[in-house]
């Protein structure tokens, strides 16, 4: 580990002092090694940074400025937002007028993520734990297993679903909704109100192809959250992904990573002697990435470039030492990915940096 910091100070030392020739046009080529440090709000993570690795440029939205997002492609999707801890439940009802403040009685020892984790930890856990994998979105992003099913044009076909918005990042909760989702013609129609004696509201969403989905708050309505599709190929953030005790359950991440939907492809490339890490890094070729296998799945980063503390005490909050990612942005282009730093130095997670070069 020791070796792995040394080579790295050189490394950074080394691309500094080449960005300081000012009259060195080379140093505009994105094809160096590069540290990034994604602003993700240090240890509360409270925004969602999206980073374009051939620009290098980043984009950064408060991860509770937003409920729902509405999918532009050509199915009508609708997800949650994982980064808050958000689950929903369908009810039998499709309208919003059937269902009151009583139908959620009892629903935050359920329909949470600290109701799901205290019955995980649990000796007797609830009947209802294996299927509360469905009250969230696929972590892979498979639009095929959203917690919302897909609008319908028939009005009836499509329930009211109750909504637990989540956790801001200070843990304090956020309110719950009732909601529903119809399709009209290309546009969504939402109506929802919230539990606290809210009046019903309604919206209509259009689909905006620039975009892989449209953002929307229920206090502000439609909001920019992450950039044009074609505009980034990864997004730190918090996220909702499954935990696995002998079936799937959702389970709350910091220090998360996901892909761009839109065509963007990642591989991870272990290897065998932490110690030469760096140099397997700087050598790895174009040659060595067309032969990786790509994932699509939105979570193949994750948090596998990762370890912490919690829930296993005995494990160290560290960097893994022994891997780096490959990412195939929607042009075809590959750039290698090294995570070398999360903590800051007082140890608080939510300092993450990475070193990026294109692969040319």
């Amino acid at each position: 580990m020791k070796n792995y910091k040394l080579v790295l100070i050189v490394m950074m030392a080394a691309f500094l002092t080449a960005c300081d020739k000012d009259d060195d046009p080379e140093v505009e080529e994105p094809t160096t090694n590069q540290s990034i440090k994604p602003n993700v709000g240090g240890p509360e993570q409270a925004n969602q940074v999206y980073l374009d690795l051939g620009s290098r440029e980043m984009v950064s939205s408060p991860r509770n400025s937003w409920d729902l997002a509405f999918y532009c492609g050509a199915e009508f999707k609708v997800i949650l937002n994982s980064s808050l801890g958000a689950l929903t439940q369908a009810t039998a009802e499709t309208m919003l007028s059937e269902i009151s403040v009583a139908d959620t009685a009892g629903m935050e020892n359920v329909l949470s993520l600290d109701a799901v984790f205290a019955n995980m930890i649990s000796p007797t856990p609830e009947p209802w734990l294996p299927s509360a994998f469905t009250w969230a979105d696929a972590p892979s992003g498979d639009l095929s297993q959203t917690a919302i099913a897909e609008a319908s044009d028939v009005t009836s076909n499509n329930m009211v679903y109750i909504l637990n918005s989540g956790k801001n990042s200070d843990n304090s909760q956020r309110p719950w909704y009732k909601l529903k989702v119809d399709k009209s013609g290309d546009a969504y129609e939402l109506q929802f109100a919230d539990f606290n004696g809210g009046a019903e509201q309604s919206a209509t969403i259009n689909k905006d192809n620039t975009y892989n989905f449209v953002y929307y708050s229920f206090e502000n309505g439609i909001v920019d959250v992450a950039p044009a599709r074609s505009d980034w190929d990864i997004a730190f953030t918090t996220y909702t992904d499954y935990a696995f005790i002998g079936f799937n359950v959702p389970y709350f991440y910091k220090d998360f990573v996901i892909q761009n939907r839109a065509g963007v492809e990642v591989a991870e490339y272990i290897i065998g002697d932490e110690e030469v890490l760096l140099d397997e890094f700087n050598n790895f070729n174009i040659a060595n990435a067309s032969l990786q296998t790509f994932s699509t799945n939105i979570n193949t980063i994750g948090g596998n470039w990762r370890t912490v503390a919690t829930p296993d005490p005995t494990t160290v909050t560290a960097v893994k030492t022994d891997r780096f990612y490959i990412v195939k942005d929607a042009n075809g282009t590959y750039h290698k990915v090294l995570f070398s730093q999360m903590l800051s130095e007082l140890g608080e997670r939510g300092y993450p940096e990475i070193l990026v070069e294109t692969i040319q």
